[in-house]
């Protein structure tokens, strides 16, 4: 069986992490992947939290980081046999800085993706990432209709923890709280991840006794359509990226 490239849409961006440690332990056999199919592992193999979120701030600029991992298996051509196992990462990262009010405004938004195959055929493990994505495209109807979509049945493809929130201070007036959620939806045979971020920006007041209060919200939609009917799962180009600002 010939193998499409798997397409997937991705509406974020990712941080330049794991770069250290991904290597190549030994030459991936080209014809064999070409020819074993891919699916979504069972829940066994897939990890418990799969999604997490972390901050951190650097003098007036925050970074937000979204990861999510998935894991794929391939069959023999028999559908008999493991011949290799695929962990695929999602990375999304939004930089957002301080302006004057006080408050915040987006600086980046970006997407990465982190691929290791461990090859049972050949005995070998190999790790790639992608090159960071900074201009991932606003989504149009014309690739993606979420009147065609509906929650995903399968319930190994959601998440069992699909919700994530973390709060950092910024300076010394700022603090933000982004929340991330995920769901994967069918459209129309497409798997498609649907990823929602909410910022609140909130600052100190000088009122007696002091306190802390809501002064801006936000909202950012980012979708990965991950197949296309026929097509293999767990090999990614991010250039089928989107964002989106939902309304």
């Amino acid at each position: 069986m010939s193998r499409k490239a798997l397409r997937w849409v991705c509406l974020v961006g990712v941080a330049g992490l794991l770069g250290g440690g991904l290597i190549w332990a030994g030459p991936l056999a080209q014809g064999q992947q070409t020819e074993t199919p891919c699916s979504l592992a069972e829940d066994a193999l897939q990890p418990d939290q799969p999604l997490e979120l972390n901050h951190v701030a650097l003098g007036n600029l925050v970074k937000t980081l979204a990861m999510e991992k998935e894991v794929f298996v391939c069959l023999d051509r028999e559908g008999r046999r493991v011949d290799r196992v695929r962990d695929v990462e999602t990375f999304i990262e939004i930089v957002e800085g301080t302006v004057k009010g006080p408050s915040m405004r987006r600086v980046e938004l970006s997407l990465q993706v982190a691929q290791c195959t461990k090859d049972f055929v050949e005995g070998s493990v190999g790790c790639r990432m992608s090159k960071p994505d900074r201009a991932i495209r606003r989504l149009e109807s014309s690739v993606l209709d979420l009147r065609t979509c509906q929650p995903h049945g399968s319930a190994h493809l959601q998440p069992r923890d699909p919700v994530e929130m973390g709060t950092v201070p910024v300076g010394a007036q700022l603090v933000k709280t982004t929340k991330v959620e995920k769901e994967v939806l069918d459209c129309e045979g497409r798997v498609v991840d649907l990823y929602l971020f909410t910022d609140i920006v909130e600052r100190r007041t000088d009122l007696k006794p002091p306190t802390i209060r809501p002064i801006s919200s936000s909202f950012l939609g980012i979708v990965c359509i991950k197949t296309v009917p026929g097509d293999e799962l767990g090999s990614v180009d991010t250039n089928d990226c989107f964002q989106f600002n939902p309304s």
